[in-house]
């Protein structure tokens, strides 16, 4: 997905903050990386291959944050 598409995905978060949506990221070969929800005023992305949970206050952080974490998913050796 974009960086594009995945502001408009975020926005969406924002302007339904209270609903319970959540977004899942996957790499190339469909696997779950990261999954992004919208709480507490905060985004909140959960790495799943941790459960490691970082919270960010604003769509350019949490943006960010996303594309590290599926440039990092692009090095990692696939794993079955």
């Amino acid at each position: 997905m974009s960086s594009f598409h995945s502001e408009i995905m975020l926005k969406t978060l924002l302007q339904f903050e209270g609903s319970e949506i959540t977004l899942t990221f996957t790499n190339e070969n469909q696997i779950a990386i990261l999954d992004v929800c919208y709480k507490k005023k905060c985004f909140q992305l959960t790495y799943l291959n941790s459960q490691t949970i970082e919270t960010y206050e604003n769509i350019e952080s949490a943006l960010s944050a996303i594309n590290k974490a599926m440039q990092s998913s692009l090095r990692e050796p696939l794993i079955i």
